[in-house]
Formats: structure tokens, C-alpha cells, sequence
């Protein structure tokens, strides 16, 4: 399968700018899209621009948060 409406959205020129990458999901590869922003205010740019420009499509957030881990001596082998 071609997935021509996945393909123009990841090669879209105005969401390149707020975006580090993005790849399509799925077993048909017309389903979803997934993005790697570079913060938050990119990622409400970009769905706005989704929701403005690709009105058939849904956005959804998801932000997975950074886990600090601390080092010590009792951690160390």
C-alpha cells in the first residue's frame, strides 16, 4: 500500500520547521502518524496546522517526560 494522505502529511513544508521527525503507525500504513516535536509549543503548532490543513484527521498528545536518574556509589558496581 502507497498510503498517499500519510506520505503528504509527513512531507508537509509547514510543519518541518517544528518537528525532528515523524513516521507512520500501523499495520496498513494509512492509519497514524506519530511526530517527534521539539517542545510544547511546537507540538500545539502542529496539531493546529493538522487541524486546519487535514481536516479528516485526529489529533491526539502524548508527552513522555524525561526520568531523572540520580548516580551514587551504591549504584555502581
Amino acid at each position: 500500500m502507497t498510503a498517499p494522505v500519510l506520505h503528504q502529511l509527513l512531507n508537509y513544508s509547514p510543519i518541518q520547521e517544528y518537528i525532528y521527525g515523524g513516521k507512520g503507525v500501523g499495520s496498513q500504513g494509512d492509519g497514524t502518524a506519530q511526530f517527534i516535536v521539539k517542545n510544547k509549543e511546537c507540538q500545539d503548532k502542529i496539531i493546529d496546522i493538522i487541524n486546519r490543513d487535514f481536516p479528516q484527521m485526529q489529533c491526539l498528545k502524548l508527552t513522555i517526560y524525561r526520568r531523572e536518574y540520580r548516580v551514587s556509589s551504591s549504584n555502581l558496581v
